[in-house]
C-alpha cells in the first residue's frame, strides 16, 4: 500500500530533542539503532536485486512480444487464420506476463524507496546519538495548512497538530487518529510480506501507544505491523523506526 509515512517520518525525526542521554529509551541508543540500519540495509539491497531480476525479465518480455507481432503479421499476410490464432493468444499469455513483472517490479522499487527512506532517518538518528545536534523545528500550523491545500493528500488522509513544533500526525481518511500524549512512544514500521506466490510485498505504517518500556514499546509497533498480514501469506521482515518517544528526564 502506499502512503504518504515517509514524509511523516522525516518531518517526525527533525523536530526530536536533541539530549540523548543515559535515560534515552533502548530503541534510540546507537546499538539498537545499528541493527535496523542493517536490517534496512538488507531489504534494500534484496529490493535491488530484484528490480535488476525483473528489468531483465521485462526486456525479455519485450523481446518475445515483438517476435510475436512479427508470426501475426505474416500469418496475416499469407491468410493463415489459424496460425494467427495461435499467435493471438501467445501474444496474450507473453502480455500478460509482462504485466505480471510490471507489477512486481513496481512492488520492488516501493520496497527499495521505503526501506532507503527510513534508512535516511535511521542515520539521522544515530548522527543525532552520536554528535547531539540540536533538532530543527518546524511550524506545525503552517504546514498542516500546506497539506490541507494539497488535493490528493486531503482526499486520502486526516492530519491533527499535537505540538506547535513537531510535523502533523495524519492517518488513513476515515481512520481514528491515535491519541498522542506525553510520554507516548510513536513508530513509523515497515513490514515485508511474502506471498503465497512468493512474491515480495510490502506494508508500512504509523504505531503508537504508551509503553512503560522501550523493549515493549518495539514489540508492541512489531505486533501491530504482524497484524496486517493474513494467512497464507507470512512475514519475511518488520522493521519498527522511532518517531517520538518519552522526554529524557
Amino acid at each position: 500500500m502506499v502512503r504518504l509515512y515517509s514524509v511523516l517520518l522525516a518531518l517526525f525525526l527533525l523536530s526530536m530533542p536533541a539530549a540523548l542521554s543515559a535515560g534515552t529509551p533502548e530503541a534510540l541508543k546507537p546499538g539498537h539503532l545499528a541493527a535496523t540500519s542493517e536490517k534496512l540495509v538488507t531489504m534494500r539491497a534484496a529490493a535491488a536485486r530484484d528490480i535488476e531480476r525483473l528489468d531483465r525479465a521485462i526486456e525479455q518480455n519485450n523481446r518475445s512480444i515483438a517476435k510475436i507481432e512479427d508470426l501475426i503479421r505474416q500469418a496475416q499476410d499469407k491468410g493463415n487464420a489459424e496460425a494467427e490464432k495461435v499467435a493471438r493468444q501467445a501474444r496474450s499469455q507473453a502480455l500478460e506476463t509482462k504485466r505480471k513483472n510490471e507489477a512486481a517490479r513496481a512492488a520492488a522499487e516501493l520496497r527499495r524507496k521505503r526501506a532507503d527512506e527510513a534508512l535516511q532517518s535511521v542515520t539521522a538518528l544515530m548522527a543525532k546519538a552520536s554528535d547531539g545536534g540540536v533538532p530543527f523545528k518546524v511550524d506545525c500550523a503552517a504546514l498542516l495548512k500546506r497539506w490541507q491545500d494539497d488535493p490528493a493528500r486531503r482526499a486520502s488522509q486526516d492530519c491533527e497538530c499535537f505540538h506547535p513544533e513537531r510535523a502533523p500526525m495524519c492517518v488513513p481518511k476515515g481512520t481514528k487518529m491515535p491519541e498522542v500524549k506525553e510520554g507516548s512512544y510513536a513508530f513509523y514500521w515497515i513490514i515485508e510480506i511474502r506471498t503465497s506466490e512468493g512474491s515480495m510485498n510490502i506494508n508500512d505504517g504509523m504505531h503508537t501507544g504508551k509503553y512503560k518500556t522501550s523493549d515493549e514499546a518495539i514489540r508492541g509497533c512489531e505486533d501491530d505491523a504482524r497484524r496486517t498480514v493474513s494467512p497464507p501469506d507470512h512475514v519475511a521482515n518488520v522493521v519498527c523506526v522511532p518517531t517520538m518517544w518519552p522526554q529524557s528526564p
